[in-house]
């Protein structure tokens, strides 16, 4: 109805008889006022506007929510089942970082035994590992003729490889009896034996004169051989005299024969007695 009609006849204070706006040539009223003042953010819709006029908005974000969540998980499942979150974990977390090795110089094992090295090697947290064994007429057996790193090598390895010494190669002395003792002393002087020869001089012998009747040590027993530079022990040899002379036996002696007695021929012509 128009103004003054039973409309008006509501619009006491404090009631707001116009939710969709005031009328036209009168003043707002406060958001304190009316209806809404237990609500002061309450805003009516008008009917153009649609709605119930409920708020909607915590759901759609609990459910945008939700769906990233699924989304998320859905991701995570398929890449772990296929071996991509470990790829993607590897590629975030950078390179791999190289522990730092302490270079420490390598001491000397040569010529020490075994034990002495394993005990200079553990001041020096290194670890020995015997790998070949060596005949050597220099370096005592047992001992390290050799080692890999050298002395005095920077490295940072922990472990040191060693040669050990077999101690000399011994031979067996060859028998040089019967030979001329120039020819025997050549076997004893040269290769592989590389020994002293000392001839002691002559002996009686049924050999011929000139050849070795005997050696010490004997042959057979086993030698330390030497090098061509330096000899090694001294081979003591002996030659014989020769054969004693045969003696040469006397003559017989002749049987002596006495002279046949010569016959007086009888006188002719008177023969005497016995003729």
């Amino acid at each position: 109805s128009g103004p003054g009609g039973p409309r008006d006849s509501f619009d006491a204070p404090g009631i707001n008889t116009r939710p969709y706006g005031p009328a036209g040539g009168t003043t707002p009223r406060t958001p304190g006022a009316g209806r809404g003042s237990s609500n002061p953010e309450w805003t009516p819709r008008r009917p153009d506007e649609g709605g119930s006029g409920r708020r909607t908005g915590p759901l759609v974000g609990m459910a945008v929510v939700g769906v990233i969540v699924l989304l998320t998980l859905s991701c995570a499942v398929i890449l772990n089942a296929t071996g991509g979150l470990t790829a993607l974990s590897k590629a975030f977390a950078g390179p791999t970082p190289v522990p730092t090795q302490v270079r420490v110089s390598v001491p000397n094992f040569k010529n020490k035994t075994l034990a002495d090295a394993q005990a200079l090697a553990q001041t020096f947290n290194l670890s020995v590992t015997v790998t070949n064994t060596i005949q050597s007429a220099t370096v005592p057996k047992g001992s390290v003729i050799d080692q890999n790193p050298e002395p005095g090598t920077y490295v940072g390895v922990t472990a040191v490889t060693l040669t050990l010494s077999g101690g000399p190669n011994q031979l067996a002395l060859l028998d040089v009896t019967k030979k001329q003792v120039f020819d025997a002393c050549y076997a004893i002087t040269h290769a592989p034996y590389y020994l002293t020869c000392a001839n002691q001089g002559a002996e009686p012998s049924n050999l011929p004169a000139g050849e070795v009747t005997r050696t010490d040590p004997a042959a057979g027993t086993l030698v330390t051989p030497g090098t061509s530079t330096v000899f090694g022990q001294t081979i003591m040899v002996w030659t014989s005299e020769g054969p004693p002379p045969t003696a040469t036996p006397d003559p017989s002696p002749s049987p002596t024969v006495s002279p046949t007695p010569t016959k007086t021929p009888c006188p002719s012509p008177n023969p005497g007695p016995g003729c």
